[in-house]
């Protein structure tokens, strides 16, 4: 197992803040009771106990209005609560919900504003932020498939599928250290530092692997599986055609006491705002902000003052910024548009010995935790049948 940086996790991982004095997640994910290959993975390495189970209550804070309110999904496959003007998203219409069945029939070209229109307040309080927080991509860019197949497998099967899963402390005690201790117990062990730079092939076979300070020969009976980002698999594999178009996600974490928000959800997301999701940790909070790429360039001072007004309204706080981290993925996931993916699912990898994984090669979902899982079983799951 050869990892390019000197950590494993990508932006599933956690680290320490000498500044903040607390550890912090690189980015943050929301797991969904759907994701079932994820709930196995954890079950597979020990670490059910690690989660949080939220339920499957979304909340949401309006800058705008200055309200709050929340979207409770039932447990019946049917969205019933529709029907009750009280348990509506605010200010919203029954006949604004047809846009649900309009998405079911979209088509693979078609992106989520297409088909959802962007006149009625559905569309600004709840399908402009599922997206952007599932996809990453601006729903004038989205593609419509991918949000469709997350809603049929989540909020049109009912709350047991909707439920939100965190985890306790981090994403380094839930998922990397128990799959690191795993592998440990399989005498495997991570070779880090090791970036790919180049390979051989011969006769649809990959003979050797070419790292900064080593070489690799690959023996008739190996088989190598490349678990790349697309933007670092081009490198490699300059004639796969592959999207190159990619998004930003910001992640600012906030030092702030849990006495702060200590009655407040778990989860809140932040609409009319720059800021899209924010968490509640025990030791900090930290906001989320989607498809990101028109602030990379806007002054850090800036940007940091106007998240901390927004997370400071959505937690009704009266006090001044606290010490932050500011990160920016700046390809955090490549732009999931119809286009973009289309030439992912028609993405040509044929090799005799190599296989490619990754949450973005997994054609029918968003670029995820749970399609980063997926992928790699389907691959195992290929291996073993053909031997």
């Amino acid at each position: 197992m050869y990892e390019g940086a000197g950590q494993v996790g990508g932006r599933c991982r956690s680290f320490f803040d000498s500044k903040l004095g607390i550890e912090i997640d690189n980015g943050n994910h929301i797991i969904l009771s759907a994701n079932s290959n994820f709930l196995e993975m954890c079950n597979l390495v020990g670490s059910e106990n690690t989660l949080n189970f939220l339920g499957s209550s979304y909340n949401f804070y309006d800058c705008k209005s200055k309200n709050t309110w929340n979207v409770k999904i039932g447990k019946n496959r049917f969205p019933f609560w529709i029907f009750n003007k009280n348990s509506r998203i605010p200010e919203t219409r029954l006949f604004d919900y047809i846009s649900i069945f309009k998405l079911l029939l979209c088509n693979k070209k078609m992106t989520v504003e297409e088909v959802i229109g962007k006149r009625n307040n559905l569309y600004k309080n709840f399908w402009e932020p599922l997206t952007l927080g599932i996809l990453n991509t601006q729903c004038n860019e989205a593609s419509a498939q991918i949000l469709k197949n997350v809603v049929k497998e989540t909020f049109l099967r009912g709350g047991n599928y909707s439920g939100i899963f965190q985890p306790r402390k981090s994403w380094d005690k839930t998922l990397i250290s128990p799959m690191l201790k795993f592998l440990r117990e399989k005498k495997i062990t991570p070779k880090y530092n090791s970036l790919l730079q180049k390979i051989t092939i011969e006769k649809k076979k990959i003979t050797q692997l070419y790292f900064k300070n080593h070489t690799i020969k690959i023996n008739n009976d190996e088989l190598v599986i490349f678990a790349i980002p697309p933007n670092n698999i081009a490198k490699v594999f300059p004639e796969l055609l592959i999207p190159q178009q990619f998004n930003t996600i910001v992640n600012v974490h906030f030092k702030i006491n849990k006495k702060h928000f200590k009655d407040k959800p778990k989860i809140i997301g932040i609409l009319n705002s720059i800021s899209h999701w924010l968490f509640l940790k025990e030791d900090h909070c930290s906001v989320t902000l989607s498809a990101s790429n028109h602030l990379t360039e806007l002054p850090k001072d800036q940007l940091i003052k106007k998240i901390w007004y927004e997370v400071s309204q959505s937690l009704d706080l009266d006090i001044k910024c606290p010490p932050y981290r500011l990160i920016f993925e700046k390809k955090a996931t490549y732009n999931q548009s119809p286009e973009n993916n289309k030439m992912v699912r028609q993405l040509k990898f044929s090799l005799d010995n190599a296989f490619l994984i990754g949450d973005w090669t997994e054609f029918n979902f968003p670029c995820s935790i749970e399609s980063s899982i997926l992928s790699a079983k389907k691959i195992s799951d290929k291996i073993a049948m053909e031997s």
